[in-house]
């Protein structure tokens, strides 16, 4: 697989090296999600809809614990000074994410023990805190490899990742839903195993770092890039909540199968989400202020290709909808899928936007959008259950509508903005 890469980085040698990159991580992420994709058949004949929706439960509360755990100092590696800083930066970020991880894990088993949390939702909040340390451990030697130029590790980490994920979840589901068949613990477990293997893999890539001393003062350290646990770490909790609150939503509130067709919706159609906006923001987080300065050249194509990518998309969302016709238990989502397609389709500008937005050190305008895109998911979610609408429609129908309209001025406001920084700093460079 390193061969592959390899061959592929050589042919690139006459581009610009973050497109090389770009083409690389997206490249691994496509054969990834490709492979997973596979499985994805047998995984909606073996799993019924409110398994689907404690998965969902549990990876959005995992995914918003991450924020907590790292604090975005993560994003915090590509960008440190030397490789002395980057070592602190990462032990301290490991060090807290546990701790916090163990205080969450307390925290959800005293409820559990009081009973305050209802019996079909107790699985996946009580995995929730170590699904948050494996995320939260598997972005941060990610970004490590990226601050270490070790692209080729990180393509290899994302493609075991992907396919180890539904390999897990496929064989120890026929397994375990043998004996026990409502068990969704296979689709939990699946997810942990991925993104730990993914980090012991990266770790291993990159002795300089893996092998180092623990560093007994980081305190200095971290105070110089505290900017990223002030600013990014709200905005990507807004990001993350919005992204995620249909998973933690829509299970309490309307039930775990209408939980469980948001979610393979959102596995179907957000793949194409993942495979752009993961790699935009792992190739773009590391970019000087030299790099910046095309930004808006990339926007302005970006703006452009969306009537490109509209037609295609449009046909893969339509193959979707028909996969899941075969299935008479997934009618609902199919139903679903039709809905949120337009949602999807506009999501993945938003981790790319938010990565070049930290690369113009933009935070505070990232994290007055996010929060506004955040306020308004939440009403759209809970307006429905307090009007006691139950139909699909009235219950997609304003969140994707709110979603969109956000994307679209975020799109043209991240265009003007970073314009108008991309030409102060050229101004800047002919004055000097």
């Amino acid at each position: 697989m390193m061969n592959l890469f390899t061959r592929i980085y050589k042919r690139l040698s006459s581009v610009p090296k973050h497109w090389k990159v770009f083409t690389l991580i997206l490249s691994s992420t496509v054969i990834g999600y490709g492979l997973g994709f596979l499985a994805l058949p047998v995984l909606i004949f073996i799993y019924k809809p409110h398994q689907f929706g404690e998965w969902a439960l549990f990876t959005g509360v995992s995914s918003i614990a991450t924020t907590f755990l790292t604090f975005r100092f993560e994003y915090s590696l590509p960008v440190a000074e030397d490789n002395q800083s980057r070592i602190k930066l990462l032990s301290f970020s490991m060090l807290l994410a546990a701790l916090v991880a163990l205080l969450f894990s307390v925290a959800v088993l005293i409820l559990c023990l009081l009973g305050s949390i209802p019996q079909d939702l107790i699985l996946s909040l009580v995995l929730s805190p170590i699904g948050g340390l494996a995320y939260g451990y598997y972005l941060l030697w990610t970004n490590a490899a990226i601050a270490n130029a070790a692209y080729k590790s990180v393509a290899s980490a994302k493609i075991l990742q992907t396919t180890l994920t539904p390999a897990v979840q496929l064989l120890l589901g026929i397994a375990i839903i043998y004996f026990y068949e409502d068990s969704s613990l296979p689709l939990m477990l699946g997810s942990i195993i991925g993104w730990f293997s993914a980090s012991y893999f990266l770790a291993r890539k990159i002795p300089e770092i893996s092998s180092a001393t623990l560093p007994k003062n980081f305190i200095d350290t971290v105070r110089r890039y505290k900017a990223f646990a002030i600013y990014s770490m709200p905005a990507a909790l807004f990001m993350r909540l919005s992204t995620q609150l249909p998973n933690v939503l829509i299970g309490p509130l309307y039930g775990l199968s209408i939980a469980g067709s948001y979610a393979i919706a959102q596995r179907l159609l957000g793949t194409p989400a993942a495979l752009v906006s993961q790699s935009f923001a792992q190739t773009f987080f590391g970019l000087t202020s030299e790099k910046v300065l095309s930004i808006s050249k990339m926007f302005a194509n970006l703006k452009k290709s969306i009537f490109y990518f509209l037609f295609p998309y449009m046909l893969y969302a339509m193959a979707a909808y028909l996969l899941l016709t075969l299935y008479p238990h997934w009618k609902t989502a199919s139903i679903a899928l039709l809905i949120l397609a337009p949602h999807f389709f506009m999501q993945f500008f938003s981790q790319a936007l938010g990565a070049l937005y930290i690369s113009a050190g933009l935070q505070r305008r990232e994290l007055v959008i996010e929060a506004s895109r955040f306020s308004f998911s939440v009403v759209a979610l809970l307006l429905p259950w307090i009007l006691q609408l139950h139909s699909l429609y009235f219950l997609f129908g304003p969140f994707v509508a709110v979603n969109v309209l956000i994307y679209i001025l975020w799109i043209l406001d991240a265009s003007r903005v970073l314009n108008t920084f991309t030409s102060s700093k050229v101004s800047g460079g002919n004055e000097g």
